[in-house]
């Protein structure tokens, strides 16, 4: 395993119990944890209509799984097969817990986006959310994701947007520009409001 490799899965035990806190923040008493699927009308980062009709009865793994949240909102829609994988073993924790919560059948296991434990042409679906963004060697993660779909296979991949880091979206407003000293020739200036 590469030192980056290494460093991330500290840094994900070691961040998992605050992460999974914050997700769950504005649970109301009583009720589940979120678990919002990609494929569903108000997934994070918006529908995907064009790209699935349903995922029930196809076989699906999310990448990077975290806490589990896709996996289980997709086993929850009726997905046949659903794994999910992740470096963090704290991050699994979390997910096993919350695919006990919901009753769903769900795999997690431990492992790297750019080895994954497959055989070839395993799944229909693959999924991955805010992980691409933090790998070393992005090639070697889009073929093995190439090799575990079948030919007919979907990918549907969300990473953040450079943007999001200059917002400060309690004030709404640019803090800083992404490029740093010519966005001032552009006319950024701090606190300059989005429209």
């Amino acid at each position: 395993m590469t030192d980056h490799r290494r460093e991330n899965r500290r840094l994900w035990n070691a961040w998992s119990d605050d992460f999974q806190a914050l997700w769950n923040a504005d649970t109301a008493d009583g009720y589940l944890p979120p678990a919002p699927s990609p494929f569903v009308d108000d997934a994070p980062g918006g529908p995907q209509p064009d790209v699935l009709d349903s995922v029930a009865g196809l076989e699906y793994v999310e990448l990077g799984c975290g806490g589990g949240q896709a996996s289980v909102g997709t086993a929850d829609l009726g997905a046949d097969t659903v794994v999910g994988v992740d470096l963090s073993g704290e991050q699994l924790r979390h997910a096993r817990r919350l695919r006990d919560f919901y009753g769903v059948d769900a795999r997690f296991l431990q492992g790297d986006v750019t080895n994954l434990p497959f055989p070839d042409d395993s799944f229909d679906v693959a999924s991955s959310e805010a992980v691409y963004q933090m790998i070393e060697h992005l090639g070697e993660a889009f073929r093995e994701v190439r090799r575990i779909l079948r030919d007919d296979g979907v990918f549907v991949v969300s990473v953040p947007h450079p943007i999001r880091e200059m917002v400060d979206l309690e004030a709404e407003t640019f803090e800083r520009s992404y490029i740093g000293s010519e966005a001032k020739a552009h006319g950024f200036s701090r606190g300059m409001k989005p429209t």
